[in-house]
């Protein structure tokens, strides 16, 4: 009868609709893991070299993620200044428009993917500035070499 085709008809439409609606559902559950980031630790979210919209492969390091409890400052040396700071001395440095002063941790030096010698000062840095500071934020220092 016409009423019974047309049900059945409705029926089947309504399947149809009903596993589209689910096959959407499911694509949207799967979009939404691609879409969820969740960080090993704790911390401030800096240094990352990727914008909105960019796409990620597995394995990439988009960001980095700063422990603000133990921060410092890194100075790159030249080798004439290398041989001159030394663990102790004090450095007058700016860092996001806050002139602060630090002491000389330690020295260091170590070789490069070229074989070039990088030497760097780690400078202190006060604990009670770690919240008006970003990690990898740009620093200008000045220490005072020895002569």
């Amino acid at each position: 009868s016409a009423p019974s085709k047309e049900l059945s008809e409705a029926l089947a439409s309504a399947q149809v609709q009903l596993e589209q609606a689910q096959a959407a559902l499911k694509q949207a559950q799967s979009d939404k893991n691609y879409a969820d980031i969740t960080a090993p630790v704790s911390g401030i979210v800096y240094l990352t070299d990727f914008k909105q919209g960019d796409s990620l492969k597995e394995n990439d390091v988009f960001l980095n993620i700063g422990n603000t409890k133990n921060l410092w400052v890194e100075a790159p040396l030249t080798e004439e200044q290398y041989n001159k700071v030394h663990p102790g001395q004090f450095v007058n440095y700016t860092v996001d428009d806050l002139n602060l002063t630090g002491t000389v941790l330690e020295v260091t030096h170590t070789d490069d993917s070229n074989n070039s010698l990088i030497t760097a000062a780690r400078i202190s840095f006060p604990d009670d500035m770690i919240d008006k500071v970003t990690p990898g934020s740009t620093v200008q220092a000045k220490i005072t070499l020895d002569k």
